[in-house]
């Protein structure tokens, strides 16, 4: 059934509509039909409706209507009654709030449950690495505030501490965190006995004391114990055991034990063969320190005649090895003193190079000296340096150079043996900035060695008036008083190695004699150069090969120009002894080429003489290294007194004793007249010619002696050589008497 609110409605609808459709009569229950007159149908007063009386018992707001008679006999029915609900209004706000108040608790709650989602789970890191929290902060987007302690106790960058260990917290929340630096490194540390100990032992007090600089470095040592401590080293010379700190470095050396080389090769002998042949096996046997040393000997060019490692050695592949090889054409070094440069080039059998170089007394073009003496036989890839004179140095101008010029320019000249020095002053000039505007020396010739002073612009634009001095001549003036000579000038004396100018005489001055120069409130600054005259260059034998850069530079550094040519040689001194040298204790000249010999420690394998030739009585005296033991055996082929042979050959190494024995020949075997002698004799008499090589043998007959000629028994009657040489294996028959008459 409808609702009353919509039965208002609907009928409120239907008489607008004019509908006849019937009404309902909420009163009596009951259908009729109602008719509305026309709107200008005036309606009788007594047809006004009036209200019913109120019935308690009836819905609020309820419209009856009643039924009227009309004149006519018609009926008509009155109109509704429409009634206005004036809490209709309160609804709609109230379900407009509503609505408002759903949506808001609707984003607040989508709000909270998004933060919720947001929240990160806080990991305890405690005992873990700074590094794996940073990472998960990053991920996370979370703060740390960092701290670091140190900790004997944990190891570094571990975590010791975090505020926030669990729950939820939201990005860009901050939490503490303090981290271990490990162990204080300034901590002192009471430095063991560490010589008495073994690298086990060294490594595990670091462990325990968590060292932070211990190295442990093995080595081989033929002393020390495997294991055992060779030497320790701190880095630092301001640390010592006292104030050893957990920081400090400190090496500590520990044996391997003596030394197994790992790459041995056998020595094979090459005495006899090619060069070739050595080479091929080295090649192949990889050996990296070889050396073929030609000599001019009898013999094939090309013949190895000598090798310093006896054949059957294991050697390792990186020692030493020497091979002595006959020079396949031997060379007189000629004299090049008398030799232009053209004509010295042109000498054949010899690779000459020729050296130009600066020379004060020695005029241009003309010979200066050659690296190997004239008169000396060399293989023929021997090189020779001659020496030929560019004569004094002259100095170009060098004013309006930059001066980024001057060092390429005193290099080229110091390339030919100039020896100049500089130094540099700026001044005020209006030449542009870093040209150079005046030299002390240019566009003339100067002395080996001259001190250049070069006057630098500065750029300036305004060139400011200097006085000038002029400079004095101190050529003729004694070392001893130059530092007087002149007030006006600060006299720096340098004295250098000179091959012509005697000890104490002049050799140059860096300011020109006459020149005019800057002049200061101070002393205007001059160099002289004065001779010590040739060096006297001292004995290098004994010393080791690394002080002779040292001994060297002494000499270089005042004015010598040494240079040292190293050779290595079989030696019993030391590895890295000078065991000779081309000069010492004497004067030589400032360009002298000092050879050195320097021991490989590798004892000098003797080679053996040739003693063919050579009587036996002045053996002993051709090589005083050798131990000669002479034998002599008789010979059918090598006369008396002649070599037979040596126990080791001519040109090869000797045995470690050095020892060669010698066989001489007592030529053939002198059978003297045995007549008379008796039977017991002739064993003893073979004997001593067999022991000394003679090789003769015998038979014995017995016969009765010829008449008139009584031989007693067992003595011998005659032989069938006798007083005379037979040869070495020869067979006698010697017949003795049986005693009897004829």
């Amino acid at each position: 059934m409808p609702s009353f609110l919509e039965q208002i409605n609907n009928k409120a609808q239907e008489e607008k509509n004019g509908s006849t459709e019937p009404s309902v009569n909420h009163m009596a229950g009951e259908t009729a039909p109602v008719r509305n007159p026309p709107e200008d149908t005036p309606r009788p007063a007594d047809s006004v409706p009036t209200a019913p009386a109120a019935d308690q018992n009836a819905a609020p707001h309820t419209a009856q209507r009643e039924s009227v008679s009309r004149p006519g006999g018609g009926i008509r029915s009155v109109d509704h009654v429409a009634v206005v609900d004036h809490s209709f209004f309160f609804k709609k706000v109230w379900a407009v709030i509503l609505c408002l108040l759903l949506v808001v608790a609707l984003a607040v709650g989508a709000i909270v449950a998004v933060m919720q989602f947001r929240r990160v789970a806080v990991k305890d890191f405690t005992g873990r690495t700074i590094a794996e929290m940073r990472k998960w902060a990053t991920e996370y987007k979370i703060v740390l505030d960092e701290a670091t302690v140190y900790d004997e106790s944990a190891t570094e960058d571990v975590i010791l501490y975090q505020d926030i260990t669990s729950g939820k917290i939201a990005p860009n929340a901050v939490i503490s965190v303090t981290y271990s630096k490990g162990c204080d490194p300034t901590l002192h540390i009471d430095f063991p006995d560490v010589a008495s100990m073994t690298g086990a032992e060294v490594k595990a007090f670091a462990e325990q004391n968590k060292l932070l600089g211990v190295k442990i470095v093995e080595e081989n040592s033929d002393t020390v114990a495997k294991g055992g401590v060779i030497r320790y080293e701190f880095a630092s010379a301001a640390v010592t055991e006292a104030t050893f700190s957990r920081s400090d470095a400190v090496t500590v050396y520990v044996s391997k034990g003596e030394a197994r080389p790992t790459n041995l090769v056998k020595m094979q002998n090459f005495v006899g063969k090619t060069k070739d042949a050595a080479q091929t096996w080295v090649a192949t046997a990889k050996l990296t320190q070889v050396r073929y040393v030609s000599v001019m000997a009898d013999g094939e060019p090309g013949t190895v005649i000598a090798q310093n490692i006896e054949a059957g050695t294991l050697v390792e592949t990186d020692a030493t090895i020497v091979f002595t090889i006959v020079g396949t054409n031997g060379v007189i070094v000629p004299d090049f003193s008398g030799m232009t440069q053209e004509s010295a080039k042109d000498v054949s059998g010899l690779r000459v190079s020729i050296v130009n170089v600066y020379d004060n007394t020695v005029p241009y073009g003309a010979f200066v000296g050659q690296n190997v003496s004239s008169g000396t036989l060399v293989d023929t890839d021997t090189a020779v340096t001659v020496r030929y004179s560019l004569g004094r140095p002259y100095l170009e101008d060098l004013v309006g150079k930059r001066e980024d010029e001057i060092a390429r320019l005193i290099y080229e000249y110091n390339q030919k043996g100039a020896a100049f020095t500089y130094t540099t002053i700026y001044v005020d000039n209006d030449a542009a900035k870093g040209s150079i505007v005046a030299v002390s020396r240019g566009g003339e010739f100067v002395a080996i060695g001259e001190a250049l002073t070069f006057s630098i612009s500065r750029g300036s634009t305004t060139a400011v008036a200097v006085q000038t001095v002029t400079v004095s001549d101190y050529s003729t003036v004694k070392q001893s008083e130059a530092q007087a000579f002149n007030p006006a000038f600060a006299v720096t004396v340098k004295t250098v190695y000179s091959d012509t100018v005697p000890f104490g005489g002049f050799i140059a001055q860096s300011l020109p004699a006459g020149s005019a120069a800057v002049k200061t409130s101070d002393p205007t600054a001059i160099t002289l150069t004065y001779s010590l005259g040739k060096p006297y260059m001292e004995s290098l034998l004994g010393r080791k090969e690394n002080e002779l850069p040292s001994v060297i530079e002494k000499y270089n550094a005042s004015g010598a120009a040494f240079t040292v040519s190293a050779q290595y040689v079989n030696s019993s001194e030391p590895k890295g002894t000078v065991v000779a040298a081309s000069v010492g204790d004497e004067y030589v000249s400032v360009n002298t080429v000092i050879t050195v010999s320097v021991s490989n420690g590798t004892p000098i394998a003797v080679i053996a003489p040739d003693y063919s030739g050579i009587l036996k009585e002045y053996a002993a005296d051709v090589d005083n290294r050798v131990k000669v033991t002479v034998v002599e055996r008789y010979s059918n082929a090598a006369d008396f007194g002649k070599l037979i042979s040596q126990s080791t050959p001519a040109g090869t190494a000797l045995p470690a004793d050095n020892e060669i024995t010698l066989t001489y020949s007592l030529g053939l075997p002198y059978l003297g007249d045995l007549e008379d002698q008796t039977e017991a004799t002739i064993d003893r008499y073979f004997y001593d010619f067999n022991v000394k090589g003679a090789d003769l043998h015998y038979t014995v007959n017995f016969v009765t002696p010829s008449a008139g000629n009584y031989v007693p028994y067992g003595h011998i009657v005659s032989t069938t050589a006798a007083d005379g040489k037979i040869s070495c294996g020869s067979h006698i028959v010697i017949y003795l008497s049986n005693g009897r008459e004829p």
